[in-house]
């Protein structure tokens, strides 16, 4: 009998604690809904949100190292001439090919956290698209190696490919 008028004890006392704070404006209220909902939905994709910052870092640091390392042997066009023995040129294509995957990445990153898909999965490729991409600026632009460059690419559009596969289970579980 007494657990039973606990709630009801509860609920008698709350306008005394309620006097003792001051009251909550309805600015925040609605922040703390917004925060509360904002946690209860993308708290568990917080490493693929992480991740989609990032990739935003790492494209415009691949912009400063375009620019730092640009060719001065020129096309008509202007863009560098094709020599992967010039880090101006390799440097260009990193940028580019950094521009290239933006769309699809970010595209699946984002249908992957909207369509609920598994936020480890969703996470973890999300994060190692991130790692892939840092490595492969690193090899794209600091060395020659092809089968490396390429090693990386393929992990990227790997992750690319799954977080697809995620956005679609998750649209239609």
């Amino acid at each position: 009998m007494i657990r039973a008028l606990a709630p009801i004890a509860l609920l008698l006392a709350a306008p005394a604690a309620a006097q003792e704070a001051p009251p909550l404006t309805e600015a925040q209220i609605q922040d703390a809904i917004s925060r509360a909902f904002a946690s209860e939905v993308f708290g568990a994709y917080a490493h693929t949100l992480a991740a989609v910052a990032l990739w935003g870092v790492l494209m415009m640091v691949g912009i400063v190292v375009a620019a730092r390392y640009q060719s001065k042997s020129e096309t008509e066009t202007g863009l560098p001439k094709r020599d992967y023995a010039n880090r101006g040129y390799r440097a260009h294509r990193q940028q580019q090919n950094m521009i290239e995957t933006s769309g699809p990445f970010l595209a699946v990153a984002l249908a992957a956290v909207l369509a609920g898909a598994s936020p480890f999965w969703t996470n973890l490729l999300a994060s190692l698209f991130v790692v892939a991409r840092v490595g492969m600026l690193a090899v794209h632009v600091w060395t020659v190696n092809q089968p490396a460059r390429s090693a990386f690419w393929l992990v990227g559009a790997a992750c690319i490919l799954g977080l697809a596969a995620l956005a679609l289970a998750g649209a239609f579980a």
